[in-house]
């Protein structure tokens, strides 16, 4: 009779007195199979049939180690080594390549006739006059940098860890916390006037502060690209500031200066002068009036003649 080989292991295991519950219901659903009774098939001594059984068991064969990948990791890892030992030797003096966090701005413009107050998350305010455009940097309570085109009026929130800066073309004025105001429009003289607190005025490649850039209460600096920055001024600071409050004052100003104010005031397309050599000089206050109104005004302190055609505005010499 052939018995499958884990059979006569169950047999070995039960003539010892091992056999586990589970063995014995297999070893004895094996019995039910057979054509002879257990009885029959176990009818020697159990002495015999464990010698008998322990013959007929063919040993389980150990199986045997492959060395040979041992020897093929080896040659590998050797080869892997070296390989970052020869990158990390011509790579070890090079300079590290620094990523630069850019900065970024939120931006406000302003056309011509537009005016605009902005308040910033320190307290800080900007009055930001007609066609005028100011960048701020969104990391403003770490960095109180502001870009300037145009003309604003600033009143700073005192933070002695972080100076309030105001950038124009060529132009870096700062500040602690004070009242002033920076006009910087292209093709223009830039200016920087204080109302009250004190500012530092530079030109931006210049690293050194020199004592006569330093402006307090109404004084006034004057910049240019090509001359630089001017010797300071007084002011009269009810006619400098007038506009933050919503009021043009005029004081002997020339005419066509007075036209430019109004262009920039009322956002007009065009301004056609018969002659631009007018001589008259302007005095005058006005609080939030119409344009045809200050017209009136000029024209019967100077004898011109006006015309204004929705945003355009004609002007005839006159008597001026």
């Amino acid at each position: 009779m052939n018995i499958p080989n884990h059979i006569l292991h169950l047999i070995k295991k039960e003539l010892e007195d091992k056999l586990s519950s589970e063995e014995r219901v297999i070893l004895n659903h094996w019995y039910e199979g057979l054509d002879v009774s257990k009885e029959a098939l176990l009818d020697t001594r159990k002495e015999d049939n464990l010698n008998i059984l322990k013959a007929k068991i063919k040993p389980q064969p150990h199986p045997k180690m492959d060395f040979r990948w041992i020897g093929w990791a080896a040659v590998f890892l050797v080869i892997f080594l070296g390989v970052v030992e020869v990158y990390n030797f011509k790579n070890k003096d090079l300079p590290i390549e620094e990523t630069l966090v850019e900065e970024r701005f939120e931006e406000f413009i302003n056309p011509r006739g537009v005016r605009r107050k902005l308040t910033l998350a320190d307290g800080s305010i900007i009055h930001l006059n007609g066609d005028s455009k100011v960048k701020i940097n969104k990391q403003f309570s770490t960095n109180r940098k502001v870009f300037l085109e145009g003309e604003a009026f600033f009143e700073v929130a005192k933070d002695p860890d972080y100076p309030f800066v105001v950038v124009t073309d060529g132009l870096e004025t700062s500040v602690l916390g004070t009242a002033f105001t920076v006009s910087a429009y292209k093709g223009k003289a830039q200016t920087v006037a204080v109302k009250e607190g004190k500012v530092k005025v530079k030109e931006a490649s210049d690293q050194a502060s020199k004592d006569d850039n330093f402006l307090i209460a109404n004084e006034q600096l004057t910049y240019k690209p090509e001359s630089g920055i001017g010797s300071k001024v007084k002011i009269n600071p009810d006619l400098k500031f007038a506009w933050v409050n919503g009021k043009i004052i005029f004081n002997q100003t020339p005419i066509n200066e007075v036209f430019l104010t109004l262009s920039n005031w009322y956002g007009l397309e065009s301004v056609e002068l018969s002659d631009k050599n007018m001589k008259c000089l302007v005095t005058g206050s006005y609080t939030r009036m119409t344009l045809e109104d200050i017209m009136e005004s000029i024209k019967y302190a100077t004898g011109i003649a006006y015309e204004i055609n929705g945003k355009h505005l004609k002007v005839k010499k006159g008597n001026c």
